[in-house]
């Protein structure tokens, strides 16, 4: 707080208030999560925002259940949970949704700073733990860049190929003051990967010329056809072609199991086959 010339008292947000004031101003209507030690001060700042709080029984339950949120909405979820082992039991959601390229954020309570390396109850090196299946890991240390940090992931978990972001949040920082007009100031700037560029005609003309001479042409599709939205391209080509379609397990539910041209999975489609000979 700080004192004005009226000698009035001017009580300044703290961090994780801010950071709920923007997570309402971009939509977010629902968090997941479990409540713990290091990341009360978060839930405490939820409790008068119109944010409400699923609570799960387990970590890896809330996490999964983001991981679905993710799936049909194509917006990231965000799930909430305490340092250590509410953390850690994260890790089996976190590399599920990075395999099957699902948006979400992940905000993880952590010992303060001032206990870091000393082996404080609970204190474990989350940033170091997910990095391998996440698309990013944020350390927040300065509460000016938790309500910046938590904008970039909401954005590096939609760009390009969509994935899981953890932000690893130490309780000091979530309760430290901090004037809004700072924040407004501080941006965290994101490297984007290089748009592919556009397809070669040529290459597509010869990729058409080996469909239209193909005996027996399959299409396989997976996942990847539901977030690109290409539904009806894939039935159309299928169509035009009379070309079975064959589906990976995320690739079942973008298009349609009632079409005459869709076999299924690739295990219903070998079944009663014969082996091929040597």
């Amino acid at each position: 707080m700080r004192m004005n010339q009226g000698c009035q008292v001017m009580v300044m947000p703290r961090a994780v208030d801010l950071l709920v004031r923007e997570m309402e101003s971009i939509g977010v209507k629902e968090v997941f999560g479990i409540i713990g030690g290091q990341i009360m001060p978060f839930f405490d700042a939820l409790y008068n925002s119109n944010i409400k709080v699923y609570m799960f029984r387990h970590e890896q339950g809330a996490i999964h259940a983001a991981d679905a949120y993710g799936r049909v909405t194509k917006r990231p979820m965000t799930v909430v949970v305490t340092s250590g082992p509410g953390a850690t039991n994260l890790l089996t959601g976190l590399a599920n949704a990075m395999m099957d390229s699902s948006p979400l954020i992940a905000i993880t309570g952590q010992v303060p700073t001032a206990f870091f390396g000393r082996d404080a109850f609970q204190e474990t090196d989350i940033v170091g733990a997910t990095m391998p299946v996440t698309k990013h890991t944020f350390m927040v240390r300065k509460p000016e860049d938790l309500v910046p940090v938590y904008k970039a992931a909401h954005e590096i978990a939609v760009d390009g190929r969509p994935g899981p972001v953890v932000i690893d949040l130490p309780r000091d920082v979530q309760l430290m003051e901090i004037d809004p007009a700072v924040i407004k100031a501080r941006t965290i700037r994101i490297t984007r990967k290089i748009a592919p560029p556009e397809p070669d005609p040529s290459l597509i003309a010869y990729a058409l010329k080996l469909l239209l001479n193909a005996e027996r042409p399959v299409m396989l599709i997976g996942g990847g056809v539901c977030w690109s939205g290409a539904t009806n391209e894939v039935l159309t080509l299928a169509e035009l072609l009379g070309m079975p379609i064959v589906t990976t397990l995320l690739g079942k539910n973008c298009v349609p199991n009632n079409h005459p041209l869709v076999m299924g999975g690739p295990r219903e489609c070998t079944v009663g086959l014969r082996p091929m000979q040597p």
